[in-house]
């Protein structure tokens, strides 16, 4: 009995994002903790208040499928971050690494 390695598929092109006809995927609004805290929208406000200035905050509420999320075009946000969801996930947090 020979035993061979079980086979990848094979991805061609890039994959399909977004909707028919490879349409981008909406985006997700993004503010800063420090705006979130200020927002008069209290899901926001909440979560906020747990996380330090330097973290982003994506509402994710209106989401019905594939949505951008774009945390790191942020200032101060590195290529790295943790991530923690609030609201039963509908409110992504993102906090740079040290």
């Amino acid at each position: 009995m020979v035993l061979r390695p079980a086979r990848r598929p094979r991805c061609r092109g890039r994959p399909r994002l977004g909707g028919p006809g490879g349409a981008a995927p909406p985006r997700a609004p993004v503010v800063d903790a420090p705006t979130a805290r200020a927002s008069a929208d209290p899901v926001l406000a909440e979560a906020a208040a747990q996380l330090p200035d330097c973290a982003s905050l994506a509402d994710l509420r209106k989401a019905v499928g594939r949505t951008y999320v774009s945390t790191i075009d942020l200032p101060g946000m590195g290529i790295d971050a943790a991530f923690r969801r609030f609201h039963r996930g509908r409110i992504l947090a993102a906090v740079p690494w040290d």
